[in-house]
């Protein structure tokens, strides 16, 4: 496997990255002239669950960016600053809420959008129907079935969980959480349908919803003149070959065809919409897909090498847009009102330093 990239230069030697997450309990502060800023929009893959701050892709992806246009200067642009709004457990719908209430004040440039997985997982494991904006709700009124109190979480469960999200798993490669699986039968309470039976009759439902938010951003970016790119984020359903570690995973999971048809049925809609509605879609997870390295740590969430892959693919796609640069966007009316930056909540604020890892 190859190395993990080498944590990045302090921010104050490097001038031109200012990265920011909602990882972290600092506040964001105002956008500052001459300054790119690109906000990434998605569930915990993005948010980077299980990798250490500084191995997450919009981490990565800031260096990426902030290297190239120190070779190749844009006007009026001398710096850029990534803010990773990755959040778990949210999809297609509860990012367009996000994005309208909250992230729009952060006056971002260009928006990349990277899910897909959560509105398919929602609907055909956890049988929610779209959109399923209170899903993680509904979770845990699941968590509340039997006997009228909380369910009582065995420790295959509890070890799966804790093996799968840790950072100190991930670094050994792991494995166990597959094993657990296999040996057992239980997994990650979030993998097995809690009263509801798995299907795909919602599967259209998804699809549809998907590109209607995506849409809806896109329309609400491009009259602000911010720029918008979606992609559909990575996942072990469709990379090709698999290392062991991962096939092992995916022989584990009760649920890897269904879904994995269901990814596949995505894919081609999403495409072909795309397409027609002229939103700006772009392939994301085409060399981490095609790696023989184990990059998955489960269906979605990877190690430092995958994360490495996909922001480097992303940087690809914005260098794009920076051929071109005319200017930033123009959020007047939205701006914040606290000069010292971002006044508002967020859940990361609830945990220490470091604790997503």
């Amino acid at each position: 496997m190859s190395q993990s990239p080498a944590p990045r230069q302090d921010v104050t030697l490097i001038g031109l990255c200012l990265h920011v997450s909602l990882r972290d309990a600092a506040n964001i502060p105002r956008k500052q002239p001459g300054e790119l800023r690109v906000v990434v929009l998605g569930g915990s893959a993005v948010l980077g669950f299980g990798s250490a701050d500084d191995q997450t892709a919009p981490y990565l992806l800031e260096g990426l960016l902030a290297e190239h246009l120190r070779e190749h200067p844009v006007r009026g642009l001398d710096r850029v600053r990534v803010v990773n709004a990755g959040q778990g457990y949210y999809n297609s719908t509860q990012e367009l809420v996000f994005f309208v209430t909250e992230l729009a004040l952060y006056e971002p440039d260009l928006i990349v959008v990277a899910d897909g997985y959560n509105d398919l997982h929602h609907a055909l494991v956890w049988g929610n129907r779209p959109p399923a904006n209170e899903v993680t709700s509904t979770m845990l009124e699941g968590l509340m079935q039997g006997g009228g109190g909380l369910r009582k979480v065995g420790w295959p469960d509890a070890t799966y969980t804790a093996l799968q999200a840790s950072y100190f798993g991930n670094r050994t490669r792991g494995g166990f959480a597959p094993k657990i699986v296999a040996a057992t039968g239980f997994g990650f309470a979030a993998d097995r349908p809690r009263g509801k039976k798995s299907s795909g009759e919602f599967l259209p439902l998804v699809k549809h919803r998907l590109v209607m938010n995506w849409a809806l951003m896109h329309g609400l970016a491009e009259s602000f003149g911010a720029k918008t790119l979606f992609t559909l984020q990575p996942t072990i359903f469709v990379k090709q070959p698999l290392a062991a570690e991962e096939r092992e995973y995916l022989d584990g999971l009760a649920v890897a065809d269904l879904v994995g048809q269901g990814w596949i049925e995505l894919e081609q809609f999403v495409e072909q919409e795309a397409a027609r509605l002229g939103l700006p879609l772009f392939e994301s997870d085409r060399t981490v897909r095609a790696s023989p390295e184990r990059l998955f740590t489960d269906y979605c969430h990877m190690l430092a090498e995958g994360n490495r892959l996909w922001a480097e693919s992303m940087a690809e796609r914005i260098e794009q847009e920076l051929l071109d640069w005319s200017g930033g966007a123009r959020w007047d009316g939205v701006r914040f009102p606290f000069q010292e930056g971002d006044p508002l909540w967020r859940p990361a604020e609830l945990t220490r330093p470091g604790a997503w890892q």
